[in-house]
Order: C-alpha cells, then sequence, then structure tokens
C-alpha cells in the first residue's frame, strides 16, 4: 500500500503542474502549508517568512519562491476566452494585455540624441535640444 501512496504522491508532483517548477520547491510548498499552520496556532498570528524558514530547515528566499510558484499549478493561457459584454461577444486575455507603449520610440530618439549631441555645433545643438527635446516649434526655436 505505501507503495501505490507514494506512486500516487509522485505523479501528482511532477506530471500535474502547467508549468514547470524545480522539485524541491514543489516539496516545500505542503511543508509551508503545515508549518504556517502550526505557527499560527503557536504564535497566535501569522507567522513571518523567516520563521517559517528558521521551522523548515530553509532560506527565507526558498520559502518565498516556493509561495510564489505555488501560484504556477494552473496557469491560465493567453489565449483564454473571456466575456467581455452583454451581447456575448469574446476577447482573450492577450487582446487585453499590454498595450503599445507610445513614449517608447520618443524615449529611444532621446537616447540617440543625446549621444550624438556633442559632436554637434553649439547652434545645431540648441536647434536640437528645443526642437526634439524640448518639443518646440520651428518658429519658437527660430526665435
Amino acid at each position: 500500500v505505501p507503495t501505490v501512496i507514494g506512486e500516487i504522491k509522485r505523479y501528482l508532483r511532477d506530471k500535474t503542474w502547467s508549468v514547470h517548477v524545480p522539485r524541491r520547491i514543489k516539496e516545500i510548498g505542503p511543508r509551508i502549508k503545515k508549518v504556517s499552520d502550526e505557527l499560527t496556532n503557536e504564535l497566535e498570528r501569522s507567522p513571518s517568512i523567516a520563521e517559517i524558514a528558521d521551522r523548515l530547515e530553509v532560506s527565507e528566499e526558498e520559502v518565498l519562491e516556493a509561495m510564489e510558484m505555488g501560484q504556477s499549478y494552473n496557469a491560465l493561457s493567453v489565449d483564454h476566452s473571456i466575456e467581455a459584454d452583454k451581447d456575448g461577444s469574446t476577447v482573450t486575455l492577450l487582446d487585453i494585455m499590454g498595450q503599445k507603449d507610445d513614449n517608447y520610440d520618443l524615449t529611444e530618439k532621446r537616447m540617440i540624441l543625446e549621444r550624438i549631441l556633442p559632436i554637434l555645433s553649439d547652434r545645431e545643438r540648441e536647434n536640437i535640444q528645443c526642437t526634439f527635446i524640448e518639443g518646440l516649434s520651428q518658429k519658437e526655436t527660430g526665435e
């Protein structure tokens, strides 16, 4: 009987995660829950990460990593459909996640300009500074 139970536990540990998580992290996860409950009863408050790590004899980083990885058990696909409105139309998570940052191109151009400004003449540097960095019009730059 212990062999069958061990095989079931091994299967659940190794084959049912949506995202690959290292074995040591998978094994710490259930122990964290158990120790957290024990410490909560003993201390009559929620235990700190340091207290959990001390009890488990692992580093605080491993406890935090295991707690974060516990959320990887069921991953949600970016192609997962979500009901968007009353008429039943759907969108995917990918449709609503992230947007193009319009300032990215501007930032990239400013970084390039900052590298070439030192090699320009004073007048050229002033024109570029006014036009591209300060955003002044040609008329305002000319004045």
